[in-house]
């Protein structure tokens, strides 16, 4: 797409927030690295909000990194698979909320 189609704020938004979001990504699935081995109530809590956190960037990458985690998480406890799914039906494909559903 031709920079003149974007218009200025389409360029302003990509100057500005296409770099921030994908460091803001980064900076959420390194905070959920740190506690996504816990198991305690507040380790469940706080990986849920940065769960919720990384859907509300609504973009391709923060979609693919949650599903990454799904998959990788297959199998393992329920718990985990309840908060996979909520992120991803926040903002996700119908597809995303026809899973939950179904599961």
């Amino acid at each position: 797409m031709p920079i003149r189609a974007l218009g200025l704020a389409g360029l302003l938004l990509l100057v500005f927030a296409g770099p921030g979001l994908a460091g803001e990504l980064e900076l959420l699935l390194q905070k959920f690295g740190e506690v996504q081995e816990r198991v305690d109530e507040d380790g469940v809590a706080e990986q849920a909000e940065l769960l919720q956190k990384i859907a509300d960037l609504d973009t391709p990458k923060a979609r693919k990194k949650l599903l990454g985690l799904r998959k990788a998480w297959a199998g393992m406890n329920w718990r985990r698979h309840v908060l996979l799914l909520s992120a991803l039906v926040r903002r996700g494909a119908p597809d995303d909320i026809d899973d939950a559903i179904r599961w």
